[in-house]
């Protein structure tokens, strides 16, 4: 729960809802998204996911014991999405992450358990 409260901090752009991390163009609850990713997958198969936006897809199947793969081009959306896996680090740990990713060199990989990269 940390990165949550770090994301609430108003540290995440907010679209001018403080505590409410930016959403991409298609919002989508957890729901529909992990209906098909049970539906079309086994647990242990990987999720493509070439438009992560905050990146619900990622979370679903995470939560479904499914690897997952994102891509996203937007800083904003890429900070939002990483702080949706960060909940084990520290409070110093979540800001070294954050001037990580909106730096102008973005670490090249990240890899904890079946999470993939950060970009």
């Amino acid at each position: 729960m940390l990165g949550q409260r770090f994301a609430a901090s108003n540290r995440i752009p907010t679209n001018g809802r403080p505590g409410k991390p930016l959403a991409g163009p298609v919002r989508a609850s957890e729901g529909l998204p992990a209906f098909f990713i049970e539906f079309l997958t086994d647990p242990g198969d990987t999720v493509l996911e070439i438009f992560a936006g905050s990146n619900t897809i990622g979370r679903a199947a995470e939560r479904l014991d499914r690897r997952w793969i994102a891509f996203e081009k937007d800083r904003p959306y890429l900070a939002a999405s990483a702080f949706r896996f960060v909940d084990e680090l520290s409070a110093d740990e979540l800001a070294t992450l954050w001037s990580q990713l909106h730096s102008e060199e973005l670490p090249r990989s990240r890899s904890t358990g079946i999470r993939k990269s950060w970009c």
